[in-house]
């Protein structure tokens, strides 16, 4: 039987949600699928089956770091069928296109990629009183995630299959913000940035729980130290309960540059929806449109 190994990266459960949709149309077209999240996996593990599956949100206009690193890792595939799932709050960007281009690389055949939004609980974003994409990803995007997972088999088992072009890209502004979230400014100038407010802080240690890098310890006090293995997530700020962490993203000096990620976002029709942050939590001040009352936590545990 055909197997496909779908491996993803998930902090908050929506690229996960995805993967889990798209294991159930693979299996409806009668593979086998197996999910493995990307922080317990060795890349190896994944050629072990037929196709394999990257899934990855998107920060700052580009995947994670550490998904980058995953890929770049990944043995070569010999020509071992690939796909990529991307889940997005704004605009993706060229992030499945730099996925995409890395697997071809390693000598895989491109079986094409799939796009969902995602709920963008980003800091730089929630904590001026927006939440991007609520409300995603929406029963019809499952759905249309099983109907991706349904066609692959037909995909791989088509030697002349070519993916369609990916209607996505960089935009120039998505480009400069890239560009200056590079991983080099990260480790030496934004990890720097951080500040903890050590008369808040009560050294509960949830910052480090969150990390997906393992990139926070402590000093002698329990005071986080944020080291330079950064994503620049900002899930540490996001969900201290003690409102102790800031980052430079939602500094004053950075709020113009927000603010204009948000108006282009809404410009662009965006879904969006006002929200309150306080303590580690985000609070919907609007009923989603399904009728139920709104949700006082957004905000889930790692995944």
């Amino acid at each position: 039987m055909t197997s496909a190994a779908l491996c993803y990266f998930s902090q908050t459960g929506t690229t996960r949600t995805i993967a889990e949709h798209i294991a159930e149309g693979l299996t409806r077209s009668g593979v086998s699928p197996a999910l493995y999240p990307m922080d317990e996996t060795d890349p190896e593990t994944l050629l072990a089956h037929d196709i394999i599956g990257i899934g990855l949100p998107v920060y700052m206009f580009r995947p994670p770091f550490n998904v980058l690193d995953f890929v770049q890792n990944l043995p070569d595939l010999s020509g071992k069928s690939f796909f990529v799932f991307v889940l997005f709050g704004s605009h993706p960007g060229s992030t499945a296109a730099i996925i995409r281009t890395l697997l071809a690389k390693k000598g895989g055949r491109d079986l094409g990629f799939h796009y969902s939004r995602g709920a963008d609980l980003y800091a730089g974003y929630v904590k001026r009183g927006t939440l991007l994409s609520p409300d995603r990803p929406s029963p019809d995007e499952k759905e249309d995630a099983a109907t991706f997972g349904k066609a692959l088999p037909a995909r791989f088992t088509d030697p002349a299959f070519t993916p369609e072009k990916d209607p996505h890209s960089a935009t120039v502004i998505d480009l400069i913000e890239r560009a200056t979230c590079h991983r080099f400014l990260g480790r030496h100038l934004y990890t720097r940035l951080f500040t903890v407010d050590k008369a808040r802080c009560n050294g509960c240690g949830h910052c480090a729980t969150l990390c997906p890098t393992d990139n926070i310890t402590f000093d002698e006090n329990g005071h986080p130290l944020i080291g330079r293995d950064c994503l620049l997530c900002l899930s540490c700020e996001l969900r201290c309960p003690k409102e102790a962490l800031s980052s430079p993203f939602t500094s004053t000096f950075l709020a113009p540059v927000m603010a204009f990620n948000l108006w282009q976002a809404k410009r662009l029709g965006v879904d969006h929806a006002p929200v309150r942050w306080a303590k580690g939590q985000v609070r919907r001040l609007t009923a989603p449109g399904d009728g139920t009352p709104p949700q006082k936590r957004w905000i889930t545990e790692k995944k």
